[in-house]
C-alpha cells in the first residue's frame, strides 16, 4: 500500500567530431568530450499529488539540449560546461484531468561563452492541465514564462501559451 519513490541516477562520456571553418581560430575536424552527471526523482505525495525532477551537470551538453543549446563556442571552438535541471509538482484532479506546475534553469558557465550572441542563462516557470480524452489520446494547454541571458545583449523574457495534442499507439 506504499506509495513508490523512484531515485535514478545516470551519466555518459564520449566524443563528438566538429568540423570548423573560417573565421574559427583553428579549421579542420576536431574532437571534443562530452559528459555529463545525472540524478532524478519522482516521489508521490499522496495517491494524486507528488514532485519530480532532474539535476545534471556536464561538458558539450548542446546535443541533450543542455548548455541552452550550446556545445561548443563557435568563436574559441572549445566545449562549455553547465549545470541545471528542473522540479515540478504534479496533481491527479480526476482520473482524467491532471496539472503539473513547476520550474528549470540552464546554466552555462559564463567564460566558457565568448560569442556576442551567446546564451549565459535560461529559466523557465510553467503550469499545465492536461485531459486523457482516451486512453490514447491527450489533450493538453500550458503556460510558461521564459528568461535568457546573453553575453552582449539585454536579457529576453517571452511568454508562451501553447497547446498540444497526443495520440499514443
Amino acid at each position: 500500500g506504499g506509495l513508490p519513490t523512484t531515485v535514478g541516477v545516470s551519466g555518459h562520456i564520449g566524443e563528438q567530431y566538429y568540423t570548423f571553418v573560417d573565421p574559427a581560430p583553428i579549421e579542420g575536424k576536431f574532437p571534443r568530450r562530452t559528459w555529463s552527471l545525472n540524478a532524478d526523482l519522482r516521489m508521490p505525495l499522496t495517491q494524486r499529488f507528488g514532485v519530480q525532477g532532474e539535476f545534471f551537470t556536464g561538458e558539450n551538453l548542446g546535443t541533450f539540449l543542455g548548455g541552452v543549446l550550446q556545445g561548443i563556442d563557435r568563436t574559441t571552438t572549445q566545449t562549455v560546461y553547465s549545470t541545471g535541471g528542473w522540479f515540478e509538482f504534479w496533481y491527479d484532479w480526476t482520473p482524467r484531468w491532471h496539472s503539473h506546475a513547476g520550474y528549470s534553469l540552464d546554466d552555462p558557465r559564463d567564460g566558457d561563452i565568448l560569442l556576442p550572441v551567446g546564451r549565459t542563462f535560461n529559466q523557465v516557470y510553467w503550469g499545465n492541465i492536461t485531459c486523457d480524452v482516451t486512453k490514447k489520446f491527450q489533450l493538453g494547454f500550458e503556460v510558461s514564462q521564459w528568461k535568457t541571458r546573453f553575453v552582449d545583449r539585454q536579457a529576453a523574457d517571452a511568454t508562451r501559451f501553447e497547446f498540444a495534442g497526443k495520440y499514443g499507439f
